[in-house]
């Protein structure tokens, strides 16, 4: 892939996660696909005598069959025929199209029942519960439930101001929509203190309107500061309740989530934006004009697994084709004779005189498998024999040992050429950028996965933070993983070469374009299967060399030892696995939350 199509791919990967990340945050809860009951809430307070409530809900059930009952229940008394010498509130009227109940502070059961809701009832229903009930379940579909109530609630006072705490909700079912309206006829209210996961708030002649949404089990709550005046309820000296309720409300950790939440969403929209900005600072590579496709090779010079290494995926470390590439360059240049069997391959070793490091490295792990004493004949059998043998002693530290003699030739690298070739300053503030991000995005998406964080602030939903972080993870785990020298830069002409290299490969995978080349020297031939090799087309080479009836041992010796040595190395992976894990296997108040009432919509 060459460098502007990865560019544009990066770009319209990052603008449509961007775009992904902010819908799936703000606008759709994903959450709500997993649950089967939730409900739009919308409830009325007034402030006068006394402090009346009345609520609707509208229930949505998604599937039928699940569902007998739909309930608000409440943590507080609740009583429907007289009043407590406590807090408490009083039930005036309920109203729904379907069956209703209501089971009291003392567990008198009330209502529109016959014999068997009112059974049900009785052995589901929490105290202090009203709600509508289908024995034979509710089907799909919208339910509605009014309640009216007279609050009794605890009120602080100091006599010149008074606080009230109502807490609306607290363990409920999601409430996908919620509208509070707090009438204040007598226009004492003073400053309202919304305790709601999601909320905006505006003043409106005589009162104040509440909107937002809350997650399940998320905090539903009213504190009201207002003068004081006289009120039905249970009041309770403070010696500033002013002060009180101010200093309760400067609530830090939602001040530093919600700027949290600002500055991951800004980032997340302008990632697309700042990734350009740094590919033009760090990355962006001279312009040449190279041919689609180049029929001799660019730099005879260099050796098969250096082409692999520096154009050939990530420039900075090399794979398994530069070791099969240099195998068979070595066959051709006739330092080592390679000799495909059935079940086997044999090498005979004739030359060790190399000059090239990697080479010798590439003789040395011949001769620790030779079949006879003067170490000259390498057998792929015989290697395969050790790593079963190992295996079947448990011999961890020889597997281990096998692999790591296979890892250093199937992930060559060498820094000193690389740094000689490319400029990796822009890799390198882009990995000390990230490893923190996603060290913090992804031990935080861990916990919300969890489970052991959204309880902790029952006040705040952190569903937004969690879907941005996991999409900003993704972004950066994106970008860790482009080649080094996408988002480094390639030094002198190397670049030039790169596109060489490039247009080398397609020229080698083009049967159509080969096809002009099939009368070429059969040693043409051979170089262009070594280097097609390190380029990681060997494969297809060696298919479109059949197809133009180009007749070479070289094809079939580049198959076998492809195959033959990728399944010895996968062998020896997974036996070092397989022992691995076996060995493993072994062993009322001010502030939030404080409010009185409490409880909440549900079903069951």
């Amino acid at each position: 892939m060459n460098e502007n199509t990865r560019t544009k791919l990066i770009v319209f990967f990052l603008f449509i996660s961007s775009v992904s990340g902010i819908y799936f945050s703000y606008f759709y809860d994903l959450r709500l696909l997993f649950k089967d009951l939730t409900a739009v809430y919308n409830a009325e307070i007034a402030l006068g005598e006394n402090i009346t409530l009345k609520e609707k809900y509208t229930y949505y059930v998604k599937n039928s069959d699940r569902y007998r009952m739909l309930f608000r229940f409440w943590e507080v008394s609740l009583t429907a025929e007289k009043k407590l010498r406590k807090p408490h509130i009083f039930l005036q009227n309920i109203d729904s199209p379907y069956r209703w109940y209501v089971k009291d502070y003392y567990g008198n059961v009330y209502g529109d029942l016959d014999k068997n809701a009112e059974n049900l009832v009785r052995q589901k229903a929490f105290k202090n519960e009203v709600g509508i009930v289908q024995p034979s379940y509710f089907t799909k579909g919208f339910y509605n439930l009014s309640t009216r109530y007279i609050l009794y609630p605890p009120i602080e006072t100091d006599g010149n101001f008074m606080h009230i705490n109502l807490k609306l909700a607290q363990k409920h079912i999601p409430y996908t929509k919620i509208k509070i309206t707090v009438k204040d006829s007598k226009n004492s209210i003073v400053e309202i203190f919304p305790h709601i996961p999601v909320y905006s708030i505006r003043k409106s002649e005589e009162k104040w309107i509440i909107e937002g949404k809350s997650k399940e089990d998320g905090l539903v709550e009213v504190e009201i500061l207002a003068n004081y005046y006289p009120v039905e309820g249970f009041f309770r000296k403070h010696p500033d309740v002013y002060t009180a309720a101010i200093q309760a409300n400067k609530i830090l950790h939602i001040k530093l989530l919600n700027f949290m939440k600002l500055v991951l969403t800004v980032f997340l929209i302008f990632s697309p934006v700042l990734f350009l900005a740094f590919y033009r600072k760090y990355g962006r590579e001279k312009r040449y004009t190279i041919p689609k496709f180049l029929s001799f090779i660019p730099e005879e010079r260099r050796k098969p697994y250096l082409v692999n290494m520096l154009f050939h995926g990530d420039a900075t470390v090399g794979d398994e084709n530069g070791f099969y590439a240099t195998l068979l360059d070595l066959h051709i240049r006739k330092k080592i004779e390679i000799k495909p069997y059935n079940t086997d391959i044999q090498i005979n070793i004739k030359n060790t005189e190399v000059q090239d490091a990697y080479e010798r490295k590439v003789i040395r792990f011949l001769q620790n498998f030779t079949v006879d004493r003067e170490k000259k004949i390498f057998s792929t059998a015989l290697l395969e024999n050790k790593v079963k043998s190992y295996y079947s002693s448990k011999d961890l530290h020889m597997l281990k040992s096998i692999k790591a003699q296979m890892d250093s030739l199937f992930r060559y690298t060498d820094r000193k050429i690389v740094e000689e070739h490319i400029d990796t300053t822009g890799k390198k503030l882009l990995k000390a950028v990230s490893y923190p991000v996603l060290l913090l995005t992804g031990i935080f998406s861990g916990f919300y996965i969890a489970g052991g964080i959204e309880s902790l602030y029952p006040d705040y939903d952190l569903y937004p933070i969690f879907v941005i972080s996991l999409f900003i993870f993704v972004q950066f785990t994106v970008l860790i993983l482009t080649p080094t020298q996408f988002l480094g830069r390639w030094k002198s002409d190397a670049y030039r070469e790169k596109l060489q290299w490039e247009a080398f490969r397609n020229f080698l995978s083009d049967l159509a374009v080969l096809k002009k080349y099939s009368s070429q020297d059969i040693s043409i031939w051979k170089k262009w299967l070594v280097y097609g090799t390190a380029l990681g087309i060997a494969k297809k080479v060696e298919r479109e060399m059949r197809s133009l009836n180009i007749q070479i041992p070289e094809i079939n010796i580049s198959r076998s030892v492809r195959l033959r040595f990728h399944r010895t190395y996968t062998t020896t992976r997974l036996s070092i696995h397989k022992l691995q894990s076996s060995a493993s296997s072994s062993g009322g108040g001010f502030g939030a939350g404080g409010g009185f009432g409490g409880g909440g919509a549900g079903g069951r």
